[in-house]
């Protein structure tokens, strides 16, 4: 089709009229200005001219006239160009959500500002506030050793009741500090796997930052339970109170069986019942492994039945402490350590012991244990800061042994001690007493720099 066809000859014709009555009048656009016009559908004013954009469309554009990067010009009239320069945000996201991205034309989309982490909030009253935090847990899916998952608790308290929370593999969980977050249950069925508030049974998890609280305890209960083979805790208060008047028996953490635990600034206090169950800080068995660090155990009980023991170690279980504060009070038997079986290696530590009938600053019946830097100290009637039996040995570094009847008694086994202070009773047989086994000294002493009694060589 030639120039002169179509909407091409319209043009054309205005042209040629515009030169025929031009006398006076301004020179008008040139006819293939006005092809370009008629194609593109534009009726440009004076002055104008229609021009290609970058995005291929035709406008009305000053002559003379160029939009730069992110500009677009219509005629006189310069705009943004939003396929280039973000429109201003409009909108806001809900509480709880962040903005995840922003279109081209300034609207926002929403959601969690997290991919791994799952925020739990208080909604109401403790029981309610529990219920979000299993539901929250229960919400979780995908989590793997490579792609771990964080439950987040805010400020609160979160009551679970007779469920308690049993943690799920590379799933961890976090208050927002002792102070503030608080996770509290009733369950009290002593079997492994259903213990109490909550149950580290998964691996590898992490607890950290709250207090774990259980009250009006009437039968067994342990504040922490751990089974799984890679757990630590740290940042932790966890306090348990037994019914005054009952025989409930009460452990602020239990390690069991195969598990690997470190335990770090870790706070528990156990308060015991008038009856005869048990009151335990602290308690690991079986062939588990734990490392404690900056631990504070507080156990106490009323005086004349049961064990105020503030940390037991049994069967084939492997304890490592380092400045670590264990205490027991009241109760028929009162131990700050009760060693019944394994090993315990023991750094910067105390423990000590108050009250009951039979008190010791550390017992041990069966545990290789070897003490550096530590303290064991007992008070009251026939009280013993370290009661030794262990055939597996007992090796005592730089320590100070004492109680108001023995610095130590050594029942039999094997008990060595260097440069140690053993003060205890009011004789020379008071420091260092027993009934047999072998015990041999290195640069030890008494009270007040006084030389040991002679069964210490």
């Amino acid at each position: 089709m030639s120039i002169f066809e179509g909407r091409g000859a319209r043009a054309v014709a205005v042209h040629a009229l515009a030169l025929a009555l031009g006398a006076g009048c301004s020179a008008g656009p040139s006819g293939e200005e006005l092809v370009r016009q008629e194609r593109a559908g534009l009726i440009c004013s004076m002055g104008t001219t229609a021009t290609r954009t970058a995005t291929g469309q035709y406008i009305c554009a000053p002559s003379g006239y160029t939009a730069g990067f992110g500009l677009q010009l219509n005629e006189t009239e310069f705009s943004v160009n939003t396929s280039q320069i973000q429109a201003r945000v409009a909108g806001a996201c809900p509480v709880g959500q962040a903005i995840r991205s922003i279109a081209e034309d300034g609207s926002a989309v929403c959601g969690s500002p997290f991919t791994r982490t799952v925020v739990v909030s208080p909604v109401g009253t403790p029981q309610e506030n529990g219920v979000a935090l299993l539901a929250a847990l229960g919400g979780i899916t995908g989590a793997s050793a490579t792609n771990p998952y964080l439950l987040k608790l805010e400020p609160g308290v979160y009551d679970l009741g007779a469920q308690g929370l049993d943690l799920r593999p590379d799933v961890s969980v976090e208050g927002s500090g002792e102070a503030s977050t608080i996770v509290q249950g009733t369950r009290q069925d002593y079997q492994r796997g259903q213990i109490s508030a909550i149950n580290l049974g998964a691996d590898p998890v992490e607890l950290r930052a709250l207090t774990v609280r259980c009250s009006g305890v009437t039968n067994t209960i342990a504040g922490v339970f751990v089974s799984g083979s890679s757990v630590r805790m740290s940042r932790l208060a966890i306090a348990l109170t037994v019914d005054p008047a009952g025989n409930g028996s009460a452990v602020g953490v239990s390690v069991s069986d195969t598990s690997n635990a470190e335990l770090d600034r870790v706070q528990v206090q156990v308060n015991g019942g008038a009856g005869t169950g048990s009151a335990i800080g602290l308690s690991v068995f079986g062939t588990s492994t734990t490392r404690l660090f900056d631990v504070r155990a507080s156990v106490a009980k009323s005086a004349g039945q049961g064990y105020s023991v503030g940390m037991y170690v049994s069967s084939s279980a492997t304890a490592s402490l380092d400045q670590a504060a264990i205490s027991a009070a009241g109760g028929l038997y009162t131990y700050g350590l009760n060693g019944q079986g394994g090993s315990a290696a023991i750094r910067g530590s105390t423990f000590t012991a108050n009250g009951g009938n039979v008190v010791a600053g550390i017992v041990n019946f069966a545990v290789a244990m070897a003490l550096e830097n530590a303290t064991a100290s007992a008070g009251g009637p026939g009280a013993m800061g370290l009661a030794s039996y262990s055939s597996a040995g007992t090796v005592v570094h730089g320590s100070r042994l004492s109680g108001t009847a023995y610095g130590v008694f050594n029942g039999g086994g094997t008990a060595r001690f260097a440069t140690s202070q053993l003060s205890g009773g009011t004789s020379a047989t008071g420091t260092l007493a027993g009934g047999g086994g072998v015990v041999s000294c290195f640069g030890s002493y008494g009270a007040n720099w006084t030389a040991l009694s002679a069964a210490c060589n």
